[in-house]
């Protein structure tokens, strides 16, 4: 029993060692035979594969993994994205992976995407943790991933033993899941960096401290990885990294296993949200016609280089289902409405990729074929409510165009956001343009954009994604189509806050950091709905790319909070674990909140197809297409260049309505006809022209301008024209008036020249007495004249005299000015004031006509005589000697004072500013001022 146990347990690991990586079913089940034929005491049972079958230990026997497979949990409380349906594909590789850890031996596992090999490798981690002590972690590698970045991520999880030696927290072992652990770039040798530094541990337990250069050993930490096939951006391994992995290979599910998982959950939600039976009876037909057009996708769209994400995974099946699981099914009572949503999901996850009308025609023509085989229903019956007569009952592109679903068609409901089918376009865009005024109403920044069907049918799609728990959206388009905008009114909408980064010359990496680390605190700490808004534009590093690539697969950035901010992070996160009864460990706490951010966080990026950065990215960063649901922003159709050259030309006047149409025609033509000439030009000289909207909004723009230009030159003229039509009127009016007003005075003409001649004849009687009085007039005139030469000689001479005088005049009085006080309280004080002082204070007295006082006379007893010095002591005591002579009136000095000076004073020759000087500068002011006086009046007087 022993040898046959030990047998048994040979057998199976022999073909989970020598046959864990076939990839194919084909390939399995060629091996299978292999191994039956070749040893025939496998003792396998001989239905199915031998990779059916798990050894018993209790047993010791074969049996199937399908026995072993647990049964699926019915958890109202769980979302969508939080199922998982156990198969006996994900028991089989979390069994294989929990022997493999046990044992501490590498697992690779290999498989397409969609093929869940992270989430199972996460699952079993995580169901292991706690029975073998394990810390697991997860790490994501792309192709911009550095040596230095990975061992940074990695020792960031250590602890330090002793001295040269770090690993696991003390009874603990740290198991490293590596992602994608084939995706980073080579270098100019051919290695794989990253892979290098981990192959460093597995080869010598350790690698080397970048800062000491020291050699670090390693303790009680293990890796276990997953990648995709290589191509497409992923590159074969070195074998001396394989060497160390079990390699097992993870096939896509079969047709039976994904109609159990999917059917497990439609059953499950339409149990929850008590859906009628006969959508309930509509699981199968959908499950099967979505697997069908997935299978077909997979075969006809094929990835190319202009169509590098033509690129279809499991998660592309899930979404459809989940968009179906979205709605509001419940209240689905027609059959049709469960195949207008079905074919709904599919355009939004197949359709909306699409680039061109050959593929987007073979799309719809293959849901048409079916929706006839699966559902019984025809394309055109139930799309009939949203045909016009034009369309000849015919669903194509442009019909197709007009299903649209989504939560926001009846704003005024009854407060649930339901996801149906919204009926009437034209009502959309209505309710879409009320959301538009409120925002502008709000927003700092308000959008001046014309809403049509096109714009709609991508708002509507947005909006779809964001109401996804965890979706991310790729828009893919030419600049100015308009993918920004309508992720502005789309989140806008669904009531979420918009994040975007501000790009500056100084912006760098650490700028970014900080911007993310927000990003993910707002999301993930506030548990806030989020869209953060990424266009190519914003790239300054393509490590930015990196980062987004880890937000999109795992919620996080690795490494990017410091212990600071972790612990902030597992503060605010710790009464909403205990709330919701999680042990608030410091693994739950933060695996709660990577759990908001999945849940709270959605990515929009907006990325241009021009040139071969698109593509180089799609290949470096793969979650850009798996993790996204890609819209794709084509060449606006007919009804959105009309509507928007509606709209713009709305406020130009044109004299009839068949001209404005004329117009939207010719602008529409002229659209069309550059981008048919562009593609002409790129067939013939393989050069690339894009018309973008942007273009066609500047050609009408233009074209106002335009308009407007040449109105306004036809109006300059036009009112020139009428003017001068207006001047010829009014001289009309006026020689016509004139003309009637000289035949009114003809009369009185003829009476006044009746009078003229009348009076001429009286003229020329009188005219000889004229003639004498004329002579002696004349006669007159020059004795007048000799008189008035005489007459202008005096008057020049006296001029100049008085020309003469003025600056004498002046010169006084300025010498008036240099007269200070103390210089008259001197003369004032003096007892016997010399002879000068006292004959320019008695000239001073004379033009004042002040009297002298009468005293005796010492010589001659009982005889008085004049005393001029006590008036001139009086009149400087007075303090108003000065402003008295500037204010003397020297046009009217008495002609008897006047002789008095020129008699007594003027002709005295000590009478003279020089000797005045000598006795006093006050005295030789005031004898400037009389000699001015007098020389003035005799100026003035002769003039």
């Amino acid at each position: 029993d022993a040898l046959d146990t030990m047998k048994k347990i040979f057998m199976f690991s022999l073909v989970w060692s020598l046959g864990g990586n076939v990839d194919t079913v084909e390939g399995k089940e060629r091996f299978s035979e292999f191994i039956r034929e070749t040893f025939q005491i496998s003792r396998f049972p001989n239905s199915g594969t031998v990779y059916d079958y798990v050894f018993d230990f209790e047993g010791k026997e074969f049996v199937p993994f399908e026995s072993r497979t647990p049964q699926f949990a019915f958890n109202k409380d769980l979302k969508f994205s939080e199922i998982l349906v156990p198969t006996k594909d994900t028991f089989r590789y979390s069994y294989l992976m929990g022997q493999f850890v046990q044992v501490q031996r590498g697992v690779l596992f290999v498989g397409d995407t969609g093929t869940g090999k992270s989430v199972i490798m996460t699952d079993a981690l995580n169901a292991q943790s706690e029975k073998l002590s394990l810390v697991p972690f997860t790490i994501n590698f792309s192709a911009q991933t550095s040596s230095p970045r990975t061992q940074e991520m990695l020792e960031l999880k250590f602890d330090k033993r002793r001295k040269g030696v770090i690993g696991a927290p003390i009874n603990k072992k740290l198991v490293c899941f590596v992602d994608d652990v084939n995706m980073p770039a080579r270098e100019e040798y051919g290695a794989q960096p990253p892979i290098e530094i981990l192959r460093q541990f597995m080869d010598h337990n350790g690698w080397y401290d970048l800062k000491e250069k020291t050699f670090r050993s390693i303790v009680d930490m293990m890796y276990v990885c997953a990648m995709g096939p290589p191509g497409g951006g992923r590159t074969f391994v070195t074998p001396r990294f394989l060497r160390w992995f079990n390699v097992i290979s993870v096939t896509e599910f079969d047709g039976e296993a994904m109609t159990g998982i999917f059917d497990a959950i439609m059953r499950f939600q339409f149990e929850k949200k008590g859906t009628p039976g006969t959508v309930k009876g509509l699981r199968e037909p959908i499950i099967k016609s979505t697997l069908e057009v997935y299978d077909a996708a997979l075969a006809s769209l094929l990835p190319t280089p202009t169509k590098s994400h033509y690129l279809f995974n499991l998660r592309d099946f899930g979404r459809v289902i989940m968009g179906v699981l979205m709605a509001n099914t419940e209240a689905m009572t027609e059959g049709t409405a469960p195949c207008r949503l079905w074919v709904h999901e599919v355009m939004r996850v197949f359709y909306d990729r699409l680039t061109d009308d050959k593929d987007r025609d073979w799309l719809i023509s293959f849901v048409r074929t079916t929706l006839k085989k699966n559902f019984s229903f025809d394309l055109d019956k139930i799309f009939e409510h949203l045909l016009t007569p034009e369309d000849n009952g015919s669903v194509g592109i442009p019909q197709a165009r007009r299903l649209l679903f989504g939560d926001f068609g009846d704003p005024e409901g009854n407060g649930k956001r339901l996801y149906e089918e919204m009926k009437d376009p034209q009502k959309v865009i209505e309710v879409c343009n009320s959301f538009l005024e409120d925002y502008n109403a709000m927003s700092k920044k308000p959008m001046q954009l014309v809403l049509f069907l096109f714009m709609i049918e991508h708002i509507s799609r947005i909006c779809r994604v964001l109401r996804s728990p965890g979706g991310h959206a790729l828009l893919v388009g030419i600049g100015g189509s308009g993918r920004q905008s309508c992720t502005q009114l789309a989140s806008f909408i669904m009531d979420y806050t918009v994040v975007t980064i501000e790009i500056s010359k100084t912006y760098g990496k650490s700028e970014w950091r900080e911007d993310i680390k927000r990003l993910l605190t707002v999301a993930g700490g506030d548990g806030k709905s989020t869209v953060f808004l990424f266009t190519d534009s914003q790239i300054v590093m393509e490590s930015f790319l990196e980062d987004i690539n880890n937000i999109l697969n795992s919620g996080e950035v690795p490494n990017i909070f410091d212990q600071v901010e972790t612990d902030q992070i597992l503060m605010a996160m710790r009464p909403i674990c205990t709330s919701e009864g999680i042990s608030p460990t410091k693994q739950n706490m933060y695996e709660k909140f990577l759990s908001r951010v999945q849940s709270n966080l959605h990515v929009v990026l907006a990325f241009s197809p021009v040139g071969s950065a698109f593509t180089s990215r799609l290949r470096n960063f793969p979650s850009l297409v798996t993790c996204c649901t890609i819209d794709w922003f084509t060449v606006w159709p007919s009804d959105a260049l009309q509507s928007v050259a509606e709209s713009f030309l709305q406020d130009v006047e044109f004299a009839k309505v068949e001209t404005r149409a004329k117009c939207v025609e010719m602008c529409i033509s002229m659209h069309q006809d550059a981008i048919s000439i562009s593609d002409k030009f790129l067939a013939s000289e393989r050069r690339q022209n894009y018309v973008t909207p942007t273009s066609y909004l500047e050609l009408i723009n233009t074209y106002k301008t335009l308009l407007k230009v040449k109105r306004d030159e036809v109006n300059l003229l036009q009112k020139r024209y009428r003017g001068g039509l207006d001047a010829l009127a009014l001289a009309e009016s006026s020689v016509g008036t004139m003309k009637t007003e000289l035949i009114e005075l003809q009369p009185g003409l003829v009476q006044a020249q009746k009078e003229t001649q009348e009076l001429t004849d009286q003229v020329e009687a009188k005219m000889p007495d004229v003639e004498a009085q004329k002579a002696i007039a004349q006669k007159d005139e020059a004795a007048t004249a000799a008189q008035a030469a005489e007459v202008k000689k005096v008057k020049d001479e006296c001029e100049s005299d008085l020309a003469e005088a003025i600056p004498i005049l002046n010169d006084a009085l300025k010498a008036l000015d240099t007269i200070k006080k103390q210089d008259i309280d001197l003369v004032k004080a003096m007892g016997k004031p010399p002879a000068g002082v006292q004959l320019a204070m008695r000239a001073v007295l004379v033009m004042l006509e002040m009297k002298p006082d009468k005293k005796p006379d010492p010589d001659k007893p009982g005889a008085k005589i004049d005393d001029w010095w006590g008036p001139a002591v009086r009149l400087l005591g007075t303090g108003t000697l000065l402003p008295t002579l500037k204010s003397y009136d020297k046009d009217n000095i008495p002609a008897k004072v006047i002789g008095v000076i020129r008699k007594e004073f003027a002709s005295d020759e000590n009478f003279t500013p020089g000797q005045i000087a000598k006795a006093s500068s006050a005295a030789e002011g005031l004898c400037k001022w009389v000699l001015a006086m007098e020389g003035y009046d005799r100026v003035a007087k002769v003039a």
